[in-house]
């Protein structure tokens, strides 16, 4: 495991995950999500509460939290469609390894779960 937890995704950029898409997110801890090579997330939140539109955060006095229209259940699937761009790497790691296929540009499944996530990325 990486010191920062299982691995769903790791890509060189520039680029933006425009997806990420779960059946499933009840038992996977926290996602974070690492833009250009930060030691810090720049989110870092319990799955289900991002992909469902309950996500609360802080920044700089302010608080944020994702509408429904851009995080929400449809279809059977939980679903977050907040473009996150990242000029050199993105690195999305999860707590569990409950939950673990994450869809790029392509499409895997392991077990009984699916992961997916759509991601751009532009040559430098």
């Amino acid at each position: 495991m990486d010191p920062q937890g299982h691995v769903l995704a790791e890509m060189d950029g520039p680029g933006c995950v425009v997806r990420i898409w779960s059946p499933n997110p009840y038992d996977t801890g926290k996602i974070r999500i690492y833009l250009d090579h930060a030691e810090k997330p720049v989110i870092e939140a319990p799955m289900l509460k991002l992909l469902e539109g309950k996500w609360k955060t802080e920044t700089d006095g302010k608080k944020w939290i994702l509408s429904r229209s851009i995080a929400c259940e449809r279809s059977r699937g939980w679903n977050l469609y907040f473009p996150i761009a990242y000029a050199k790497h993105c690195k999305i790691t999860v707590d569990k390894r409950t939950f673990i296929t994450m869809w790029i540009t392509g499409g895997m499944r392991r077990g009984r779960t699916w992961k997916r996530s759509g991601c751009r990325t532009w040559p430098n």
